[in-house]
């Protein structure tokens, strides 16, 4: 397979010395390397992109400068079209205008691998991008985006799990539980459908996350990020007994030294500076 992939390479490279990049992109497409569904952004009449994320409104991208709209088109020329899409919730809508006003919609999935289906889509195409587009604009935006908790998808989730298992030590009697990060607005842009999915795998028996209104469980978990930086993260846990009409608060606080890791404090109690 190395051995196919590096004469490939090769070919391509000499292609591009001796008959230009033309040439270059015709045997790109040809391979399945490149696409050219996206090249009406080449000519120059785009007027923005907005990249919106779907759990958090005030998360939202709009990207008008030429030469930040030709590294996504890099990106989005290198997707490869699918038959197939995958069955997880949207992480961002892409909205692509031109000059016209015409406007072409997808829908985006976060570190998504091929065999999980196509994670860029709209109703007439399905394509699965190999690199994670979210992650190049903000290095694009640089410093003008706000930056998750260090280690954010592996700790939030495992709190979620922590909180429920020192709830059911002390309600030993407690029914099914349903899990709502649903409200979670503060973090929500970094929650992600992949990282969802995992977490759904892991969860315990007589314990699902809830999607809808509809869902029914005797308890219900609720997550309300309070407060983040890179090394610090508040939460207020709040498990809701449906039965009895019963509430029990955890509050929770990570935090980072960078010669002992994380620490965290998950108690009833609130702490003097929460």
């Amino acid at each position: 397979m190395k051995k196919k992939l590096s004469i490939a390479l090769l070919c391509t490279l000499i292609i591009c010395i001796f008959s230009g990049c033309s040439k270059l992109d015709q045997l790109q497409v040809k391979m399945g390397m490149k696409n050219t569904d996206f090249d009406y952004m080449k000519q120059g009449n785009i007027k923005q992109i907005v990249i919106q994320n779907t759990r958090d409104q005030g998360f939202c991208f709009i990207v008008s400068d030429p030469k930040a709209i030709m590294e996504i088109y890099d990106i989005l020329s290198t997707a490869k079209p699918v038959s197939t899409k995958s069955s997880l919730k949207p992480d961002y809508i892409f909205k692509i205008t031109d000059s016209s006003g015409k406007e072409y919609q997808f829908n985006y999935i976060a570190g998504l691998d091929k065999k999980d289906g196509g994670n860029l889509y709209n109703d007439s195409n399905i394509y699965v991008v190999s690199g994670r587009i979210d992650t190049d604009i903000i290095q694009i935006f640089g410093e003008d985006v706000r930056k998750p908790p260090k280690d954010f998808s592996e700790l939030y989730y495992k709190f979620i799990l922590q909180a429920l298992d020192k709830y059911r030590q002390s309600n030993d009697k407690a029914g099914t539980v349903g899990i709502d990060i649903n409200n979670d607005v503060e973090i929500g842009k970094y929650i992600l459908s992949t990282d969802l999915d995992d977490f759904k795998k892991s969860l315990p028996s007589n314990t699902q996350l809830l999607e809808s209104q509809d869902q029914n469980t005797d308890i219900v978990e609720s997550i309300v990020t309070q407060g983040y930086k890179w090394d610090l993260y508040k939460a207020e846990i709040t498990f809701k007994d449906k039965k009895n009409n019963t509430e029990v608060k955890y509050y929770l606080v990570y935090s980072y030294d960078s010669k002992s890791g994380w620490s965290e404090k998950l108690d009833t109690t609130k702490p003097k500076d929460f």
